[in-house]
């Protein structure tokens, strides 16, 4: 496992996804559920939400259940690995049915701040990231 992780916990929805994540990362234990409601039993450093925020239906759910799942100091991210422009682009198609536009990096504060001091707030040509360690 990189970067000294010494545990890695993946959940989706979809067992598609979880198939693809288990030939990435062998040693991860994955859970299909859904991270708006599944009860986690473990407390989490760190809580990454990376290429799927806009599926999420209920927002304030998800950083809900996320956050009372991070450890004290516990870190949450979300991230994309393109642009925000980029992302919607991708999303005006087919994905339009299962997916919510992404907010501006400001109003993705806003929706996290009930949860989380938000320290981090990058969204720039490549990249999209808002992050923040729980209250």
């Amino acid at each position: 496992i990189k970067r000294g992780v010494a545990h890695i916990t993946g959940i989706d929805i979809s067992a598609n996804m979880l198939e693809i994540a288990k030939e990435k990362c062998p040693s991860a234990v994955l859970i299909c559920g859904d991270a708006e409601i599944f009860s986690f039993t473990e407390k989490y450093d760190c809580i990454m939400i990376y290429n799927a925020f806009p599926h999420f239906a209920d927002p304030d759910l998800l950083f809900k259940n996320l956050s009372a799942a991070l450890a004290e100091n516990g870190r949450l991210t979300v991230a994309h690995g393109m642009s925000e422009k980029a992302l919607q682009q991708c999303h005006s198609g087919k994905a339009q049915r299962i997916s919510q536009p992404l907010p501006s990096k400001e109003r993705l504060k806003e929706m996290m701040s009930d949860y989380l001091d938000v320290d981090i707030m990058i969204s720039d040509e490549e990249k999209y990231i808002v992050s923040g360690t729980k209250k």
